[in-house]
Order: structure tokens, then C-alpha cells, then sequence
């Protein structure tokens, strides 16, 4: 009879014991019936979970197994590190184990390596944990040669784990004559020459590495110096820029401060010159009063000196003229004598000379337009002005034939 019918026929007469279910479960996964044994694991996990009495972590392990088997790996590392924190504290072996073989399926190489390591930290006698770390090491670095893109870090750490898996074989190598450990020589050294020879490929490649990685930093290190000459090309037109605005903004202020100053001092001379120009104005308003009426006497007594000129030039020639009539009278009338009226010689050159008339009379044209303001006065001093000159002039010659002759006087009264 199969397992499977004895389980059965357990769980048929005691439906609630677990390890039958558990064991069921286990056959079922056995024979690929991953569904169905996930779901018996799942309810024995539950009813496990309700019973503080009852500790079943291999319930929790085979759950991981049959997530492992599915390729979930992200569910079957959590709950392989669920069964490690709650059922051994983080200390068996045999776990980690399952652990790292879940991380190595994943290609999560250093996550494989770290959690081997621990393991042999936990049981260093275990040299299945050591033969596994070789290999984890020499998967990590073929995989890393195989990279079409690789930087010259990834090769260098890989050549560092390559010595390390080398290492580890040689060890192993040298235990192997001990079959109690189970490995097999032959397989060992297969493991060490491959090692050596992707230890000789990865040298290779990490020279290439290297000079990209020269190379790479060359570009850098002229991209660099391009956008630092960019980067102070730029703060040095800035900084002109900043220096025209400054000085700009200091030559706009200096010509206001000069502007203001110059204001300044035009208002000071404006304060300081105009009490002196409104007491200058009032004597020069007086100076013109004065000198206008000054010009209008010197005026008028050039006119009255061209007047009395003209008016002595007049006199003199009829009295020549007199003279020589009587003269010519006398000869031809000697025994006739004719009586002799004196005549009135301002009269005479009034009539020839009106413009003296109107100027004793104080109407001339030209003395109008200045006299408005003082016609009494003008007239005055005309009047003053001519008597002083009649008392001036010679007397007029007397005209007298050889039997009496009369004294002719010229009135120059107005």
C-alpha cells in the first residue's frame, strides 16, 4: 500500500492530526501536485499557528520548497527567513542552506555568497557549505565575464573572488582523500582548472577594463575641463557684466551728486546776488528817471545851440546885406535922405525860422515826446536857457548913412 492511502486512511479516522496532513502534503509535492500540497501545507501552517502547544517548522520549510519548485524564489526566501526568525533565531545551518540555494536559482549571487558564509560560520566543519561557496564564487564571476558591458570594478572583484574560489578548491582538494566528506577528487579538480582558467580570462579582461576605465576618465576629465572653462567663462562675463552695471550706476550717481551740487550753487549765488541787484535797481530806476530828463535837457539844448547859431548866422548876414543897401542907398540919394524904421529882427527870423517859434513856445514835435512828463519844467528851463544866451551876444552893428542913423536892436524875447 502507498503512502499516500496510509495518510489517507489516518486523516479519514483522525481528521485533526497535522504530521498526517503534513506528510500528505509532502507526497503530493513529490508527485508534482504543487497546488493541492501548497494548500494542505497552508492549512496545517494555520491550524498549527492556533495551537501554542504545537511547533511544526517543517510545515513553514516544505511551504518554501513547493514555492521553490513553482520558481516563486521571492516568496520562498521569505518564508524560509520567516521559519529561520520564529522557529531557530537565525542559527541553523541546514536552513541557510536552503536559503542560499533559493538566492543561487535567482542568480542573486552575493545574496548566495553572504548567506553561505553565515552558515559556515555556524558549522565550519561542514564542507559541503564550503564546496558550495566555491561554486556560488565561480558561477558569480562567469557570469560577470559573460557581461557584454562591465566596468573595471566589476572585473577587479571579480578576479578577487576568482582567487578565492581557486582557494577554497585547493582545500578541498586536499581533503577529498577523506571520503567521509563525500566529495569526489576528479570533480574537484575539474573545478579548480576551470577557476584558473577564467582566473587567466578575467586578468585579460581587466587590463581591457582598465584602459576603457583610463580612457573613460580621460573623456571625463576633458568634459570636466571644458564645462569648468565654460563655468568661468560664464562667472567672468558675469562678473564684467557686473562691473559695467557698477560702474555704470557710479557714474549716473556721480552726475547727479554734480547736477546737485551745481543746483546748489546756483541757488547760493542766486541768494547771495539778489538782495544786491533789488538794491542796484532802485537807485538805477532813479538814474534813469534822472538821466532821462538829463538827456532830454542836453537834448534840447543842443537844439537850441544849432538854433541860435543858425539864428547869429542869420542876423549877421542881414546886417551885411543892411549895411550894403544902405551903402548903395546913400550913394545914389545922397541929398535924399530916408527915415529909417528900425525893425524887429527876432520877428524876422521867426517868420523864416518857425521851428523857433514853436521851440520858445515849448510845441516842437521832437521835444513833445520827451516833455510829456514835465512840460512846465522843460519849458522853464528853455526860457532860462535863452535869455542866458541873449545876454551872451554882441551887439547887433549900427547901420547909419552921413545925415543920422538909427540904432537897430534885435528882441529876442519870446
Amino acid at each position: 500500500m502507498c503512502q499516500y492511502c496510509l495518510l489517507h486512511q489516518v486523516l479519514f479516522q483522525h481528521n485533526a492530526n497535522l504530521y498526517a496532513a503534513n506528510g500528505a502534503g509532502v507526497v503530493l509535492a513529490e508527485k508534482g501536485q504543487f497546488d493541492i500540497s501548497k494548500d494542505l501545507f497552508t492549512q496545517v501552517q494555520e491550524a498549527a499557528s492556533g495551537n501554542v502547544f504545537v511547533q511544526m517548522p517543517d510545515v513553514w520549510i516544505n511551504l518554501a520548497h513547493v514555492h521553490f519548485a513553482q520558481g516563486n524564489f521571492a516568496l520562498a526566501v521569505k518564508m524560509y527567513e520567516n521559519c529561520l526568525r520564529k522557529f531557530y533565531h537565525n542559527t541553523d545551518s541546514q536552513v541557510l542552506l536552503y536559503l542560499a540555494r533559493t538566492h543561487y536559482e535567482a542568480e542573486q549571487w552575493q545574496d548566495c555568497k553572504k548567506t553561505l558564509l553565515r552558515a559556515i560560520h555556524l558549522a565550519p566543519s561542514n564542507y559541503t557549505l564550503r564546496f558550495d561557496s566555491g561554486v556560488a564564487l565561480q558561477k558569480f564571476s562567469a557570469s560577470t565575464l559573460q557581461k557584454t558591458k562591465r566596468t573595471v570594478d566589476e572585473v577587479r572583484a571579480t578576479v578577487a573572488e576568482l582567487k578565492n574560489a581557486v582557494r577554497l578548491f585547493s582545500l578541498l582538494s586536499a581533503a577529498s582523500n577523506l571520503h567521509v566528506h563525500g566529495f569526489d577528487e576528479k570533480k574537484i579538480e575539474t573545478h579548480v582548472g576551470y577557476c584558473k582558467h577564467l582566473l587567466e580570462a578575467a586578468k585579460v579582461h581587466c587590463e581591457a577594463a582598465e584602459r576603457e576605465d583610463q580612457q573613460n576618465k580621460q573623456r571625463l576629465e576633458l568634459a570636466r575641463q571644458v564645462i569648468l572653462a565654460e563655468e568661468n567663462r560664464r562667472k567672468a562675463e558675469e562678473q564684467r557684466k557686473y562691473q559695467l552695471e557698477r560702474r555704470k550706476q557710479e557714474d549716473e550717481l556721480k552726475q547727479v551728486m554734480q547736477q546737485e551740487q551745481h543746483l546748489e550753487r546756483i541757488k547760493e549765488q542766486w541768494k547771495s546776488s539778489t538782495p544786491a541787484s533789488k538794491r542796484k535797481d532802485r537807485p538805477q530806476t532813479e538814474d534813469d528817471e534822472g538821466g532821462h530828463g538829463e538827456k532830454r535837457r542836453k537834448k534840447g539844448g543842443k537844439r537850441r545851440k544849432r538854433d541860435k547859431k543858425s539864428h547869429y548866422e542869420s542876423e549877421e548876414a542881414e546886417a551885411e546885406m543892411d549895411d550894403q543897401e544902405e551903402m548903395d542907398d546913400g550913394d545914389r540919394h545922397r541929398n535924399y535922405e530916408e527915415p529909417y524904421y528900425p525893425t524887429n529882427d527876432h520877428d524876422e527870423q521867426a517868420e523864416d525860422n518857425p521851428q523857433d517859434l514853436l521851440a520858445a513856445a515849448g510845441l516842437e514835435d521832437s521835444d513833445a515826446e520827451d516833455d510829456t512828463a514835465a512840460p512846465s519844467a522843460n519849458a522853464s528851463r528853455r526860457r532860462q536857457a535863452l535869455s542866458e544866451s541873449d545876454e551872451d551876444e554882441p551887439l547887433p552893428r549900427q547901420g547909419s548913412d552921413g545925415e543920422g542913423g538909427g540904432d537897430a536892436t534885435v528882441d529876442d524875447d519870446e
